[in-house]
């Protein structure tokens, strides 16, 4: 009895050293990764009709399995500023959109965001989305458009692209 309660109390310790050698080696209780900052990550500008529109996009750094980096792995917040051609006006429309090179050349875009005719052109920073969304693991393109108010007459457009 006692030469078998001997073997398990080893079997036990033997396989509490294998158990803890084995965390060890897999890698559980290394110290976390540092998380990436949030930054802006993303600038644009057009202009069209004597109106200039600009979009900055804030977010993290992100990573992918293997280590590598790509610019934008989640988006924290959106802004748009609008430099009117003359008064400011409350019906311009912001899109941005975003999509992978595979995705653009089959004309998908995922819509990130829509202003739905409210946007300001006051010259001034707004924000138009802080939701964190991921992006993905792989860079992408992003496609900015601009629809400027002009009352009573045809409303410029512009739109920019860029890819991260």
């Amino acid at each position: 009895m006692q030469q078998m309660m001997r073997r398990n109390v080893s079997r036990l310790t033997m396989g509490t050293a294998a158990a803890a050698i084995g965390i060890g080696v897999l890698g559980v209780g290394a110290p976390a990764q540092a998380a990436s900052t949030v930054a802006m990550r993303l600038q644009m500008t057009c202009s069209s009709g004597g109106f200039t529109g600009w979009m900055r996009l804030y977010g993290t750094q992100g990573r992918d399995l293997w280590g590598n980096k790509y610019t934008i792995g989640t988006a924290t917040k959106i802004q748009y500023k609008i430099k009117p051609k003359g008064g400011s006006r409350v019906h311009n429309d912001v899109f941005l959109d975003y999509a992978t090179p595979s995705e653009q050349s089959t004309g998908g875009l995922f819509k990130v965001v829509r202003s739905g005719d409210h946007a300001l052109s006051d010259n001034k920073w707004h924000t138009i989305r802080e939701k964190d969304f991921g992006v993905g693991r792989v860079d992408g393109i992003w496609q900015m458009s601009f629809i400027f108010d002009l009352k009573d007459k045809k409303d410029p457009r512009c739109s920019k692209s860029k890819q991260n």
